[in-house]
């Protein structure tokens, strides 16, 4: 199970050449994706793959494929390939609750809320922690 894929790394090894990716290809998935990725540097001989938003995959029939293809300045290239079942970071699961549709806050006859949410950090799209200034219980 991959848990967000922002710290997904590519590291690349040869003992006699500077290895180089020259494909990055993400399929699967509950949507059937079929994306060729880009990469960037992430340290030496380190990429990290620039990603889509993707949907989770909460079915074993929905996984994942990356694979990566590496070649060397012998032009010898391999493709390998790894299956994940994906669910992004900062997913938030709620079970169904038989309740009526209403405006205000339900609660129980202790004055308690019948649901509420309760996460870890939240982050905006552009990874800044998300705040608020209202709480509703």
């Amino acid at each position: 199970m991959v848990y967000g894929l922002e710290n997904i790394r590519i590291a690349l090894a040869d003992n006699l050449t500077t290895p180089r990716i020259t494909r990055l290809q993400i399929t699967g998935g509950p949507t059937a994706d079929n994306v060729e990725l880009t990469w960037s540097p992430a340290g030496t001989n380190v990429y990290a793959p620039e990603y889509p938003r993707l949907f989770p995959s909460f079915e074993p029939s929905e996984n994942y494929a990356l694979s990566v293809t590496v070649s060397d300045s012998q032009s010898n290239s391999k493709t390998y390939t790894q299956k994940f079942s994906y669910l992004p970071n900062n997913l938030v699961q709620l079970h169904n609750l038989r309740t009526l549709s209403v405006s205000s806050a339900l609660k129980t006859s202790l004055n308690e809320p019948l649901a509420y949410l309760s996460t870890n950090v939240l982050r905006k799209s552009n990874g800044e922690i998300a705040k608020t200034s209202r709480v509703r219980r």
